[in-house]
């Protein structure tokens, strides 16, 4: 459990170093010659982020998603992936939280966040959006060379980061949820610490 922490860790920092080049992209003002061209280099950073989230998903489910998918380490398709992990833990999904204060018992409180985030519905739309933009347009098609994002990037990546900042995992299988901090206040790295819910505590 400890080394796939490790990992999870790991693809956290590479979210926010692609979240970083991002939002340093978009404040420069430079441009690529056309606002397509912008997009797809947006768009790279956007899709491989996605990635990062659901292998993310893959280390934390590791345990028991690979005891059923031997080829777990083989697997490459983001979107292929996060559904058969939905199959075996319809809870995988990163639930965003918010310090709430002590209670009784000095336990610490963590509400759920409700909105602001990347849900699981805007991951699939985002990682729809972004392959569009990074395959090459079938000269015969007939429709408008243009994406529509509904939203800003900034605002997508605003969404991602809401998602992340802090947020519960749910492993399959046990009793013991992993309390992920994106940005440490002790070293500004991303760490995953064991938690137990309030029921589930002798």
């Amino acid at each position: 459990m400890i080394l796939d922490a490790k990992k999870y860790c790991q693809c956290m920092e590479e979210v926010k170093h692609r979240a970083s080049l991002i939002g340093s992209f978009i404040a420069s003002g430079v441009s690529f010659g056309s606002n397509l061209h912008d997009y797809e280099v947006v768009c790279l950073h956007l899709r491989k982020i996605l990635e990062l989230i659901a292998f993310s998903a893959l280390t934390a489910n590791k345990e028991e998603y690979s005891k059923i998918h031997n080829d777990y380490s083989k697997k490459w398709n983001a979107k292929r992936l996060l559904k058969s992990i939905g199959k075996l833990n319809p809870d995988f999904y990163p639930q965003p939280v918010e310090y709430a204060g002590i209670i009784d018992g000095g336990v610490k409180h963590f509400k759920e966040v409700e909105t602001g985030f990347l849900n699981k519905e805007d991951w699939i739309k985002l990682y729809d959006l972004c392959s569009k933009a990074l395959h090459v347009w079938n000269p015969y098609e007939e429709r408008d060379r243009q994406i529509n994002f509904e939203i800003s990037v900034a605002e997508w990546v605003k969404r991602i980061q809401n998602l992340l900042k802090v947020r519960y995992a749910r492993p399959l299988g046990g009793k013991v949820l992993w309390l992920v901090n994106m940005v440490s206040p002790e070293d500004g790295k991303a760490h995953v610490m064991l938690s137990s819910s309030v029921e589930n505590i002798e």
